[in-house]
């Protein structure tokens, strides 16, 4: 129900019916193993089927796990992520972090943001996550599914090194942070920035209590 609520009330931005014809490939990006506490399967089961509802075929769908620089994972795991009947009828695949990229601009501390060549061919993009506070980002989920979830190691390696002081010696920048994530927060603000170049088209974040039960969904 919550999930539903957001996606048909999303905030500033048109409703997926508005902006997606049935003629258009959707490109649906997803966590990989390490984030499924934020049950991205279940977001999918009800995702999936207002995409479909559009009119966009199932062969018109792709979904890539942002895996960053993690493994590969196996059928089993993608099945596990994204629900074993999206999976039987969706393709899924991982991104790869050394092939297959595209430079889609620089960010403002030069930073040169290599993206996934496959996911910027999509005429539509929407990210699926969870957030939560985080030690350097100041919270996880919504721009990091783009950096470092698709982006090159190299982009991602230039990202991390803001969250290391100016000189050698110093550890971790005090502006790095839980909760900071504005200007102030370099590692943030350079994600930010990926995140515009990449030009993603709707995004659905949920929160999850102890439990491991959705409790709020944007």
């Amino acid at each position: 129900e919550r999930i539903t609520e957001a996606i048909d009330n999303p905030i500033g931005t048109p409703k997926l019916e508005e902006m997606i014809k049935p003629t258009d490939t959707v490109c649906i990006l997803v966590p990989d193993m390490t984030r499924q506490w934020g049950r991205p399967a279940e977001i999918l089961s009800v995702l999936v089927p207002k995409i479909e509802a559009i009119g966009v075929k199932d062969e018109n769908m792709l979904i890539v796990s942002a895996t960053g620089t993690h493994k590969n994972q196996t059928p089993e795991e993608h099945a596990l992520i994204v629900g074993q009947d999206i999976y039987d009828r969706i393709k899924v695949v991982d991104h790869n972090c050394d092939d297959n990229l595209q430079l889609v601009g620089t960010s403002f501390r030069g930073n040169e943001i290599w993206v996934n060549k496959t996911v910027m061919g999509y005429d539509k993009k929407i990210i699926v996550g969870s957030t939560v506070f985080h030690f350097l980002a100041g919270f996880g989920g919504g721009r990091k599914m783009i950096l470092p979830g698709l982006c090159s190691q190299k982009t991602i390696i230039a990202n991390h090194i803001h969250s290391l002081g100016p000189n050698l010696g110093d550890g971790t920048s005090p502006y790095v942070k839980v909760g900071a994530m504005d200007e102030s927060n370099p590692f943030a603000a350079d994600m930010m920035e990926a995140a515009k170049m990449a030009e993603p088209e709707f995004i659905i974040n949920v929160v999850v209590n102890d439990d491991g039960k959705i409790t709020h969904a944007f």
